[in-house]
């Protein structure tokens, strides 16, 4: 699965990559540094889901997944944040998302990718 990641800390964004990176089906397609750059790499690459953080500059994660629902709403689409709250999870929910706590990433984040892929008809390798 081609995956695109986006996040604005170079921390995070390093420590995702290398999450995936244990996934031998995983080949991260590109990353970017904020909403904007998300989009135009999601045209540029087109991956088979996008990751993005909640809270970006130039345009957030909503944001971008609106830009990319614009485009398709074919690819998954996966939001990352820090303070998963019942607001932000029914954001997500209305806005089409999956929303996922950064704390949570090391154990969730590899199997919600694999289930988006498999609800959308698309095959994974194990």
């Amino acid at each position: 699965m081609r995956v695109l990641v986006a996040d604005d800390s170079p921390v995070m964004l390093s420590a995702m990559m290398r999450l995936l990176g244990q996934d031998p089906c995983v080949e991260i397609s590109g990353t970017a540094a904020n909403g904007r750059e998300a989009f135009e790499q999601f045209l540029k690459l087109t991956p088979d889901i996008v990751i993005l953080d909640f809270s970006m500059p130039e345009m957030n994660g909503f944001e971008a997944a609106r830009k990319i629902h614009s485009v398709t709403s074919e690819v998954p689409l996966v939001i990352c944040g820090l303070d998963v709250s019942p607001q932000l999870d029914e954001k997500a929910k209305q806005e089409g998302v999956c929303l996922l706590s950064k704390s949570d990433l090391g154990t969730d984040l590899l199997k919600t990718l694999r289930g988006l892929l498999n609800a959308k008809g698309l095959r994974t390798k194990t």
